[in-house]
């Protein structure tokens, strides 16, 4: 599998304007600004356009080793390949279709683009080498915030449920190890205010 910017259908491909072809390999990517809202001139589609990436202003290369900075979609599209690239070298075995996923599933979401592309967020690529690294396991949702809820009747809490699957499929036998994070900031603990992080592990043991 080759991950390009532009090429044709027998390759992975990103781009960046409106995907009008039906195709399972294409990515197509519109452009966000510094605020992560879509500039006026970007594509945009809430089942055509896959994911946001910053496009706006970027520090691009120029011929005769120039520099300036360069708006459009064409410099928002070279993140997302570069972020397929990233992926495939920490994972040779992910398919087009599962490394498309792991980019679509770990994005911020961004309410700004939540009516502009299939994702409803903005290209992150911590969380996506984070997904390509431990691809065997899947949390719904992949990220989420807990706010604390001010009660006078009783504990301040809020529940969240989150969904964890074990996919083994093409795994070789053996065990597999990874953590699930819980983050935690400004929880009051006696007289003071704490933050730190709890990690869950998990295991998995794959056999023939």
């Amino acid at each position: 599998m080759t991950v390009v910017h532009f090429s044709t259908f027998q390759t992975f491909l990103v781009v960046g304007i409106s995907a009008c072809f039906d195709n399972p390999n294409i990515i197509t990517v519109l452009a966000t600004n510094s605020n992560d809202e879509k500039p006026n001139w970007s594509n945009y589609g809430a089942s055509d356009v896959d994911i946001g990436a910053p496009g706006k202003n970027i520090f691009s290369c120029l011929r005769y080793n120039d520099y300036e900075f360069k708006s459009g979609t064409s410099m928002a599209a070279p993140y997302v390949a570069g972020a397929c690239a990233l992926l495939l070298s920490i994972d040779p075995s992910l398919t087009a279709t599962e490394i498309k996923n792991i980019l679509l599933k770990t994005v911020d979401p961004i309410p700004a683009l939540a009516d502009y592309c299939v994702s409803g967020g903005r290209l992150n690529l911590n969380h996506a080498a984070q997904a390509a690294l431990n691809h065997w396991i899947e949390t719904d949702p992949w990220e989420s915030t807990i706010e604390r809820m001010q009660s006078n009747t009783g504990p301040d809490k809020q529940r969240k449920d989150i969904n964890v699957e074990f996919d083994a499929t093409d795994l070789s036998p053996g065990t597999y190890e990874a953590d699930i994070s819980i983050l935690f900031s400004n929880e009051v603990i006696g007289s003071s205010r704490k933050s730190g992080t709890v990690r869950i592990p998990v295991t998995l043991t794959v056999v023939e």
